[in-house]
C-alpha cells in the first residue's frame, strides 16, 4: 500500500497478497484494479468475494467496503479502498462523493506523470543538444531571434552563449546569401521547407565558412 489512514492492525499486510493471483481469488481492491470498475461489498458477512479475508475483516469490525480504481490517462495504476463498520454503509450519495475523490486523485496522478515525462524529455533533449557534434541553434520564429545555441554552434560562430541571445538569423549569414535567407527562412519557420541547403555563415570575427543548414519546427 502507498498510504492508509484509520484502523490498520496489520490488515493491510494481510490483504496485500490479494493484488496477486492466488488460490483464494482476488479481493475487492484487486478486482477494482483488474476490472477497472468500482467494487462495493455491502456486507462482509455474506459477500462471496470476502471469503478468504472475512474472519480477519470481521475481527477488525469491517462490515462494508468500497474499492475504486485509480487511473493515469485511462490506465489503471492502483486502487483506493474505504472500509466501514456498518453494513450497507456505502449508499449512492456516498459512492458518488467517493467517485469524485477517486477521479480527482486520478487527475492528480496523471498530472504528476505528465510533469515527470516533460522533465525527462527536457533532460534527454538537453543531453542531445549539448553533446551534439553538429552546431544547433534555436530560433524564435516570431522575431527570428536566436534563443539558444549548443557549445558546438557557439564555437563555430565565435560567440559566447550569452552573446547568442543578442543575435538574429540575419546576423549570422553572409551578405551574398541574405536575399535567399530572407525569402526562405519564413518558409522554414512555417514548416513549408525542411530541406538542407549550403549557406555561407558569418562568424563574429568576420570570417565566413560554408555549412549545410537545415531547419525544423519544434512544437
Amino acid at each position: 500500500p502507498a498510504a492508509w489512514a484509520g484502523l490498520d492492525d496489520a490488515y493491510i499486510e494481510i490483504i496485500r497478497k490479494s493484488t496477486e493471483d492466488s488460490r483464494e481469488g482476488p479481493g475487492p481492491m484487486s478486482t477494482a484494479c483488474r476490472e477497472n470498475r468500482v467494487i462495493v461489498v455491502d456486507d462482509v458477512v455474506s459477500a462471496p468475494i470476502m471469503a478468504p479475508w472475512r474472519d480477519e475483516a470481521l475481527i477488525r469490525g469491517f462490515r462494508s467496503i468500497a474499492a475504486y480504481p485509480l487511473r493515469e490517462d485511462k490506465r489503471v495504476v492502483g486502487a483506493m479502498g474505504f472500509y466501514s463498520d456498518e453494513p450497507r454503509f456505502f449508499q449512492p450519495d456516498e459512492l458518488l462523493l467517493l467517485e469524485d475523490l477517486a477521479d480527482n486523485i486520478s487527475h492528480a496522478l496523471a498530472a504528476i506523470a505528465q510533469q515527470k515525462s516533460l522533465v525527462e524529455s527536457e533532460h534527454r533533449f538537453r543531453a542531445l543538444f549539448e553533446g551534439s557534434i553538429d552546431g544547433i541553434v534555436l530560433v524564435d520564429v516570431t522575431g527570428y531571434r536566436l534563443t539558444m545555441a549548443n557549445p558546438r554552434m557557439c564555437e563555430m560562430l565565435g560567440y559566447s552563449s550569452k552573446e547568442i541571445h543578442q543575435l538574429s538569423v540575419w546576423d549570422i549569414h553572409a551578405a551574398e546569401d541574405m536575399p535567399f535567407v530572407r525569402q526562405n527562412f519564413p518558409k522554414v519557420a512555417s514548416g513549408e521547407r525542411t530541406d538542407t541547403v549550403e549557406l555561407r555563415v558569418l562568424r563574429k570575427d568576420g570570417g565566413i565558412f560554408t555549412a549545410e543548414v537545415s531547419g525544423r519546427v519544434i512544437e
